[in-house]
């Protein structure tokens, strides 16, 4: 890493699209890329593969993120970094399960996790002048992915704490894909809103990368299930809408590299903008996304034990 790099991070960057990515990016002259694992182990050795530097977060957690945000800052010496990949997400359907401080996994670590990590990132290393939120059509309810509709009315806080209003009585696999399609639908509309508030600093975008065969997201699926996302689902690709994270991966470093060529604010399908879902287009909806969100941070950080 020199004075002169453009300095982009990658979150989940140990496998699949993050991994696709971080190597497109760390093989071009005058970037240099950290990406990141929810191990210390996991993260290192999928960087070292590639060239680039590997730092753990587990964006379940506002501890790990307040500490990544440190050790970037400690690692750049001042240097901005140039751009922000948040594309790790995870989907959960086995059973109901909260972060360590207290959200909805899904919700929290999809969503909260990330705007948590870009506005530690702001207030370290300041606004990087590309910021990239992977989010996915099954935010689109109008788009035929397979995939329960998300909720569009409920509050943030409602979503991280989903038994305070109404439990639900849906299977734990719907229930679990719907929770999904929901923090797909916080994506897009917190890159939308970001797009307003760094006007003029960055450019916001969010990416859908069509289904992917092969990735991580089904790690909490059965083992059946898992078995032909890795295997027989691959065969795929060659469907309209479906593709490899190879592919994908090129898609995203084009927005990564010359995002000046997309305004800010795009919601970009499989490397072709597209108007995102009405729900996602909702201007009120968008900013109390937001200014919830950071009032749940704050009030999680608040009530965290001193270290």
């Amino acid at each position: 890493m020199t004075q002169r790099d453009r300095i982009v991070i990658v979150t989940g960057g140990t496998s699949g699209l993050g991994l696709h990515l971080a190597q497109r990016l760390a093989g071009r002259p005058g970037y240099s890329v950290i990406l990141t694992g929810r191990s210390a182990a996991g993260a290192d050795a999928a960087a070292r593969r590639i060239g680039a530097r590997g730092l753990p977060l587990d964006l379940g957690s506002l501890a790990s993120v307040r500490a990544f945000a440190a050790e970037i800052t400690a690692l750049t010496d001042g240097q901005p970094v140039y751009a922000v990949v948040c594309n790790a997400a995870i989907q959960v359907v086995q059973e109901r399960t909260t972060t360590v401080d207290g959200f909805e996994t899904t919700i929290g670590v999809n969503h909260i996790g990330n705007v948590a990590l870009i506005e530690a990132l702001l207030s370290t290393t300041g606004a990087p002048e590309r910021l990239v939120l992977v989010a996915s059509g099954v935010h689109d309810p109008d788009q035929m992915t397979g995939m329960p509709h998300p909720v569009e009315d409920a509050t943030v806080r409602e979503l991280a704490y989903p038994g305070a209003r109404h439990p639900s009585d849906e299977s734990l696999q719907l229930e679990g894909r719907r929770r999904y399609a929901t923090s797909k639908l916080a994506n897009v509309r917190t890159a939308i809103e970001l797009s307003r508030r760094l006007a003029g600093a960055t450019v916001v975008s969010s990416f859908d990368p069509g289904l992917m065969p092969g990735t991580g997201l089904a790690r909490d699926a059965s083992s059946w299930q898992r078995a032909l996302w890795a295997t027989v689902f691959r065969l795929l690709v060659v469907v309209p809408g479906v593709q490899s994270p190879r592919r994908a991966a090129g898609q995203l470093e084009h927005l990564v590299t010359d995002a000046a060529t997309v305004p800010s604010g795009t919601y970009v399908e499989r490397g072709r903008p597209r108007q995102p879902s009405v729900a996602a287009r909702d201007v009120e909806a968008q900013r109390a996304l937001y200014i919830d969100t950071l009032a749940l941070i704050a009030e999680a950080e608040m009530s965290a034990p001193a270290a």
